[in-house]
């Protein structure tokens, strides 16, 4: 029920951007190496909610031995597509890949899962984070999902009750 409300309401707000606005369609390119099966199914459901949603979702599949380089250039071109807005690394990648390495190579402004340095510094020190277009998504699902059980805010820690409402946290829109 929450997810379906909640991609109703992201539905609406592309639609008024897309539609009423003529602002283009979003554009979310998700970069998989190898052929993990988990790794397909997440790429698959999150393919699915996109176009749902109205956002245009373009993956690129690369070979499990491809080189670090490889990868780069592949995360270059996505950094330097001005039809692209958003980037995931799927991860795990392949073993002989630092995961850590090509998250930094995604640009902060594009980096949806909010794995880069700058973005988790920018979280962290609770700056530049009203500005970013992206916050991690888990924390924000988390969130949404304990509001939905917790109306009021009043979510349970384990020591005591404290508001789950900060001066930093406006939703994932």
């Amino acid at each position: 029920e929450l997810a379906r409300t909640l991609n109703e309401s992201l539905r609406s707000i592309v639609s008024l951007y897309t539609k009423d606005l003529g602002v283009r369609h979003p554009s979310l390119a998700i970069v998989q190496v190898g052929d993990d099966n988990a790794s397909n199914i997440f790429i698959r459901n999150k393919k699915q909610i996109a176009q749902e949603i109205g956002i245009s979702c373009k993956i690129e599949r690369l070979q499990s031995n491809v080189s670090q380089d490889d990868v780069y250039t592949v995360l270059d071109s996505l950094n330097n597509d001005g039809g692209i807005d958003g980037i995931v690394l799927q991860l795990p990648v392949s073993k002989h890949l630092d995961s850590y390495m090509l998250c930094q190579r995604i640009s902060p402004l594009k980096d949806v899962d909010g794995l880069n340095a700058a973005n988790i510094g920018s979280l962290f020190w609770k700056k530049g984070v009203r500005t970013h277009p992206f916050k991690p998504c888990t924390p924000v699902a988390i969130m949404h999902l304990l509001r939905s059980y917790f109306p009021t805010n009043d979510i349970p820690t384990m020591n005591h009750r404290e508001s789950a409402s900060t001066d930093d946290d406006d939703d994932a829109d």
